[in-house]
């Protein structure tokens, strides 16, 4: 299981590979030979996925003011936000000046950028007037062809399942109890636990990390997926990368009720898979898994509205847009969802 930036350069990668020698990926930097290769390669493209170093950032940079490169970015979190609202905690005013100062030379020297929500813009304000590609969370074509199974709890529990980081602020540790109290439930935590305790019990399992292959099946096993993000300003533009995964299991969802959430689930046309709830408390929980039980998902259904989120295919027509001389005089390119 890899975090969801991760997951985005794994698609990209495989789609650059197809497209050749026009563009190179910039990931790594091993030596000073490199960057004079660069410098003096023609007609070629850089692409730069953001977070990242701050040495490759400012590589960067360099490598489109001087070489005039052209430059693609992918911006797929603001780190300052996101460590913020994770963690509680701030980076030093000299640290926000310089990310700032980073993230502005990058999206001025970039000709495309790529953004995983559009509420992004909230948090890079120098990308109000620029075009966008806005490029939510995907699902592999995998996804969309794996079989459901029918494997269940011994005891016969119901099965509610969350996995991505265990560190979501006091989320994760706030469910893990609410489900401690429930007779006829097993939560399965799936995913790194970044530092946090997981307090297991007859009800609570802790799994760890799995590979993309047995995650999506695990996926299919379960009664429901949840995703109990807290309620702040950052995670309410986000757009999960679990999200594609989660609607592609057919199976139906439990989160918070969050502005980036609800607009992907609108734009796969699939909100009615989900169920939204205010506040994660014993009560609420226990009304929601009640409630929920009466969905009914069709999958031939759900997986036709996902097909379009596939990485494979999406990634392959942003490589057409990107190498195309006429995408910023083309207004159907700005702000485009891909």
């Amino acid at each position: 299981m890899t975090y969801g930036g991760t997951v985005r350069k794994y698609y990209s990668q495989l789609a650059l590979k197809q497209a050749g020698n026009k563009i190179y990926y910039m990931d790594s930097f091993n030596s000073l030979k490199m960057l004079i290769k660069l410098s003096f390669l023609k007609n070629k493209i850089l692409w730069f996925h953001y977070p990242s170093r701050r040495s490759m950032s400012l590589i960067a940079i360099f490598m489109s003011l001087v070489s005039r490169k052209k430059l693609i970015l992918t911006i797929h979190d603001s780190p300052v936000a996101q460590q913020f609202d994770l963690d509680g905690k701030k980076y030093s005013i000299f640290q926000r000046c310089s990310i700032w100062l980073i993230e502005s030379l990058l999206i001025y020297c970039s000709h495309n950028i790529i953004i995983a929500a559009p509420g992004l813009t909230n948090y890079f304000k120098s990308l109000k007037n620029k075009h966008l590609i806005v490029m939510p969370p995907g699902i592999g074509k995998d996804e969309l062809s794996i079989s459901p199974t029918s494997i269940k709890c011994e005891n016969n529990k119901k099965i509610a399942v969350y996995f991505g980081s265990m560190k979501r602020g006091k989320a994760i540790p706030e469910i893990i109890n609410i489900f401690s109290n429930f007779s006829n439930w097993e939560l399965h935590l799936v995913g790194p636990s970044d530092g946090e305790e997981i307090a297991q019990s007859n009800n609570v399992k802790y799994l760890g990390q799995m590979d993309h292959e047995n995650l999506i099946h695990k996926l299919r096993d379960v009664d429901v997926i949840l995703i109990p993000y807290p309620t702040n300003d950052y995670f309410e533009i986000c757009m999960p990368m679990k999200l594609g995964s989660a609607l592609a299991s057919c199976k139906p969802i439990i989160s918070t009720q969050l502005e980036g959430i609800s607009e992907y689930a609108s734009y796969v046309d699939l909100n009615d898979n989900i169920m939204y709830i205010d506040k994660w408390d014993e009560s609420n929980l226990s009304d929601a898994l009640n409630n929920i039980q009466s969905f009914s998902i069709d999958k031939n259904t759900t997986l036709d509205k996902m097909t379009k989120m596939a990485w494979e295919q999406r990634f392959s027509e942003l490589i057409k847009i990107v190498t195309s001389n006429s995408y910023k005089s083309d207004n159907n390119y700005k702000n485009k969802w891909l």
